[in-house]
């Protein structure tokens, strides 16, 4: 499985390590196939190839999309199944059928991950250290995973069971996490462990409702990540229960979701509308081209920006189409809307692109990208660390190990941690003076101007930064930066030596408290 001939590479030693698992991917990979049912796809993978090449577009992602467009209808119809246990059915049924569809026999790899999971909580829920337990198995199998996939097929952007695994590994160590919290006898002790109560379990979920949740069909795919307590309080519509009176009023949903799809579907149109106009911008292989080596600092800081951006829309894209997809079969129900009286459906919601797009600190851009793994990395490693330094490069790691093992992606996760800090020295430093006395109302055209240069200041370095995510290897990826002067690293650690001694201006309100 991890043995590959003439690849004279680092991944050969880690390979070597991994020979002794061999037997165990063999095993289950037999059992996959043997599980395989034959092509049930009714003939969309033809469907699939004639829009690919219309478009320009690989077979396999436009199966995907095209599977993503199928959950609407059935999430439609979703809401008039009778009963929890028969909506169960139909989720776990046709959670099967797409992930058979979108990656053949290798989705039997989840179902191994799944029911290893469930057993191991069975057995050891009342142990203290059995969220550790699940962490070593779901995110083990899925390190194993990754290895493979960028042993055997190195640098490739195609779809397979990784993807499925990273949905599942988010879901997995949740569960654990669910389980373990519906265990304490204690009382909540601040507000983290409040929260934390109000997604626990206090009993375990039957398979049914365990395997439904894990691969119901509208987020099977992309996404987003929801907790088990989520899909089981909309399966049997507790989540729509009035606290008073309770009443089950669910509120129509249909408006919401089409606003997503067509909005996700906008960010297709721009993503399409580019890589047509520009296709050479469309591959990593452009950054190193006599055009853009020779073109100046501020072009290459331009074309960087652009070219990011529009790599990102395919992600809204995907994101958004799956978001509509969810509420469409009823999750991420928020609650009213206290100005408006309307029924917020944005419970779920996975990204801000244009908040995200225009965001003015590395703070607010990690908010609105890719909104639910940051809220699990939260709920699972962030809060689950008492030493707060630890836990912010400890989700930076476990966020790394999440991806994959692609040089790049550290590359990345350990600069972001740095220039992340370095951002809130020079905020504290500097934003006091562009606000009036109360420290919160901005001066007139100097806030403003404030906002432009922390927006551009943002922006500029987060797409000079994220370029190795994109470039994936180590050789690119510096070679990159150094095309740039590494102004990122070099600018934030200048910033950091000078911002540092400086005193940090107080509100003078404070002050005359004082």
């Amino acid at each position: 499985c991890v043995h590959k001939q003439g690849m004279n590479n680092p991944l050969d030693v880690v390979a070597a390590s991994l020979e002794p698992l061999a037997p165990l991917f063999a095993a289950v990979d037999k059992l996959a196939t043997t599980c395989y049912i034959g092509d049930v796809d009714f003939g969309l993978a033809d469907l699939c190839t004639k829009l690919g090449d219309s478009i320009s577009f690989p077979m396999d992602q436009v199966r995907y999309i095209l599977m993503l467009l199928l959950v609407y209808p059935c999430a439609a119809l979703h809401r008039f199944v009778p009963s929890a246990t028969l909506k169960h059915v139909y989720s776990l049924v046709l959670g099967f059928w797409f992930t058979q569809v979108c990656f053949g026999h290798q989705w039997v790899h989840s179902f191994f991950v799944a029911l290893g999971t469930y057993i191991i909580v069975f057995l050891t829920k009342s142990s203290k250290h059995m969220p550790v337990f699940i962490w070593i198995w779901a995110m083990g199998y899925m390190t194993v995973s990754h290895i493979h996939r960028q042993y055997v097929h190195y640098l490739s952007w195609d779809l397979d069971y990784t993807c499925l695994q990273m949905i599942l590994t988010q879901k997995l160590t949740a569960f654990a996490y669910n389980v373990a919290d519906g265990r304490r006898t204690k009382p909540p002790a601040n507000r983290v462990e409040e929260e934390q109560a109000t997604r626990a379990i206090k009993s375990m979920p039957t398979p049914l409702e365990y395997f439904s949740w894990v691969y119901c069909f509208f987020g099977v795919l992309a996404g987003p990540f929801f907790e088990i307590r989520e899909y089981l309080e909309m399966t049997d519509l507790t989540v729509f229960k009035d606290k008073k009176t309770g009443e089950v009023k669910v509120p129509g949903r249909t408006l919401a979701s089409i606003k997503a799809l067509l909005y996700s579907l906008v960010w297709f149109a721009f993503y399409i509308g580019m890589n047509t106009q520009y296709p050479e911008w469309s591959t990593n292989a452009y950054h190193f081209t006599d055009a853009y080596i020779s073109s100046s600092f501020l072009e290459k800081l331009a074309r960087v920006w652009v070219i990011n951006m529009v790599f990102r829309f395919k992600y809204y894209f995907a994101w958004l189409l799956a978001e509509g997809g969810c509420v469409m079969a009823g999750l991420g129900y928020n609650g009213v809307d206290k100005t408006t009286g309307k029924p917020k459906w944005d419970g779920i919601a996975n990204a801000d692109p244009i908040r995200f797009e225009l965001a003015m600190n590395f703070r607010d851009a990690s908010v609105f990208w890719n909104m639910r793994t940051s809220a699990w990395l939260k709920r699972t490693v962030f809060q689950r660390v008492k030493n707060r330094s630890l836990a912010l490069y400890g989700t930076y790691t476990v966020s790394a190990f999440w991806h994959g093992f692609y040089p790049g992606y550290y590359m990345f996760f350990v600069s972001a941690p740095f220039l992340t800090s370095v951002a809130g020295v020079c905020r504290a430093k500097i934003r006091p003076y562009f606000l009036k006395e109360d420290g919160e109302t901005g001066k007139p055209f100097l806030k403003p101007l404030y906002d432009v240069l922390t927006f551009l200041c943002t922006t500029i370095v987060i797409n000079y930064l994220v370029k190795p995510f994109m470039l994936l290897a180590w050789a690119p990826s510096i070679e990159h930066w150094g095309y740039l002067y590494y102004f990122g690293h070099i600018g934030a650690a200048l910033a950091y030596l000078v911002m540092l001694p400086l005193p940090t201006p107080r509100k003078k309100v404070e002050a005359k408290k004082q």
